[in-house]
């Protein structure tokens, strides 16, 4: 089994861990806008596998992949899918205390 999958327009890896249920070598370096999956193989009887990657964003909104960014698939697509990733913005925390009017001691 194998594939590559273009990821959506924003969206890179990061760099950290990835994963596979299938054996085979999952080829996703840090900063990659693509994913390539290759050397994998189902075992009798299962019908899935599940490869993970972390990725960033490039600002908040929905990521969409669709099958239709997945090419070099060894197997018949039948049915299109899609995953959406959400990605929100992070609140601001500031590092260092803010102190608001008062007077100073020392």
């Amino acid at each position: 089994m194998a594939f590559s999958d273009a990821l959506p327009t924003g969206l890179a890896v990061s760099g950290a861990t990835t994963a596979s249920q299938c054996g085979g070598t999952v080829n996703a370096p840090a900063g990659a806008t693509t994913v390539s999956f290759s050397g994998g193989a189902l075992a009798a009887g299962v019908a899935s596998c599940s490869i993970s990657v972390n990725v960033v964003a490039a600002g908040a909104g929905s990521y969409v992949n669709a099958t239709a960014n997945v090419s070099g698939l060894s197997l018949n697509l039948a049915n299109s899918a899609n995953a959406t990733l959400t990605v929100v913005a992070a609140d601001l925390v500031a590092n260092a205390p803010v102190f608001s009017g008062g007077s100073t001691v020392g």
